[in-house]
């Protein structure tokens, strides 16, 4: 099962193009740039995007809170989830977006072309 965590997400391309263009851009200098989308979004969600591309292992049910609490007396991994758990944390990207004219790569495009590069990899190695 998953836990109702939600966080901040990021296409790695588009991280990379921001480390470009903070580099080349002559005001960038010293500047501070948030590479996130500016609502977090849950891995439940993310769970569910992979199964709509195909991807019928990734968990199809949430955990409850108190499950995890109490998972996390025995389980250290469990443990450092708890931090994570029930929070909504959101950024402020507008100057990402305004000085590289960003605009994020959804979180469906992302998703979905994570797990096509994870099964290729499962598929080489098999």
């Amino acid at each position: 099962g998953i836990p109702n965590v939600n966080i901040v997400m990021v296409d790695v391309r588009d991280v990379a193009a921001h480390h470009f263009h903070a580099m080349v851009h002559p005001e960038a200098d010293g500047k501070r740039f948030i590479s996130a989308h500016e609502e977090p979004d849950s891995f439940f969600r993310v769970a569910e995007i992979l199964r709509s591309k195909g991807f019928d292992k990734a968990p199809a049910k949430k955990v409850p809170t108190l499950m995890l609490r109490v998972i996390a007396l025995f389980d250290p991994e469990a443990r450092g989830m708890l931090g994570f758990v029930d929070t909504h944390v959101s950024c402020d990207n507008s100057l990402t977006k305004k000085m590289f004219g960003w605009t994020p790569i959804p979180l469906e495009k992302t998703v979905s072309d994570m797990g096509q590069s994870i099964q290729k990899i499962i598929d080489k190695a098999a």
